[in-house]
Order: structure tokens, then sequence, then C-alpha cells
């Protein structure tokens, strides 16, 4: 995986996010070890089975509509207003999973947010994302979600651990 393009993934989907909540809300990022199995297939020809590291941005948002979910990957295609978009940011993130022989799925409802989620094929090492992630824009407003339980908050190098030291609300 190019970690130069999954940065850039994440920082254009937070950016959507951020975009969906003019007044503030949630962010949730979220990683975990996935399996596709021949009934996610079935469901989604377009994702192979097999093993995946899934990466989810979730927010809190105005959330999008059928149509525009369908729409969503095209190049250009945007719903914000002339000069806040170019409507390139999803169509590169969906490029980039496609190129890294992933899948990429969005769940969204009108009113109550979006969930885009990428299954990556699995890979070693590690990239600290948040700070590159948050240090983009202002954060004050919004809180930071994590699925890491309450009793790993202290431990050293866990997400909670590093975002707190950044100075950002953290929810359990």
């Amino acid at each position: 995986i190019d970690t130069s393009q999954l940065t850039n993934a994440v920082v254009n989907m937070a950016i959507n996010a951020r975009d969906a909540m003019p007044d503030g809300g949630k962010l949730l990022l979220e990683t975990v070890n996935a399996v596709l199995d021949e009934a996610d297939v079935a469901a989604d020809p377009d994702a192979p089975a097999g093993a995946y590291v899934m990466l989810a941005i979730s927010d809190n948002g105005s959330g999008m509509s059928p149509e525009v979910q369908e729409r969503a990957f095209e190049p250009f295609f945007t719903t914000k207003e002339v000069g806040k978009g170019t409507g390139l940011g999803l169509s590169m993130v969906y490029g980039f999973v496609k190129q890294s022989g992933g899948h990429i799925k969005i769940q969204s409802q009108e009113g109550h947010g979006t969930t885009i989620r990428l299954y990556l094929p699995p890979a070693t090492g590690a990239v600290d994302l948040i700070a590159e992630v948050f240090n983009l824009f202002n954060m004050e407003n919004y809180t930071l979600g994590t699925t890491e339980s309450a009793a790993n908050f202290n431990q050293p190098n866990t997400g909670q651990n590093r975002t707190a030291q950044l100075g950002f609300r953290v929810a359990f």
C-alpha cells in the first residue's frame, strides 16, 4: 500500500466528513482485520473473498441520498457549492482502493451521517495517520471517536493515547 495515497484517502474522507458537519459533530476512525466470505462476495461481486484490513471513517453529519451515493465516486461529481470542492476526492479514494486490490463501500442515511469503509489487502508496518489528518483543520467542535476500549486508553502507542496527546477530545 502506498502510504502517501492512503494518507490522501483518509484526508479526503475526513474533509468530506467535516464538511457534512458544519456545526460540529463526531468523526470516527476505525480499523479492524476483516474477512470477506462467500456471502459477502455474493452480495457484492466487486468484493473478492479474503482477508483485508478495514478502515472506516464515519460521521454524524447530513448523510447522502441514494442518488448521491450512486454517483459519489464519479470524477468531478460534487454536491458542494462552486469553489468548495472539485469532485475529485472520493474518485481518487476509489482509484487508490482499486489500484491497491481493495474494495470500498458507502453506507449513508440522510440526516444521520455516513460511513465509508475501505477494505485493503493486509500489509506489514504501521502508519500514524492521526496527526496528518487532524492537524489539517480546526477540530475544536469535533469529537474523535474510537473503538478501542477505555481500559486501553492509558497504554502507550494506542490510537486514543496518541490522539489525546495531540489535544483532541476522545469519545469511548
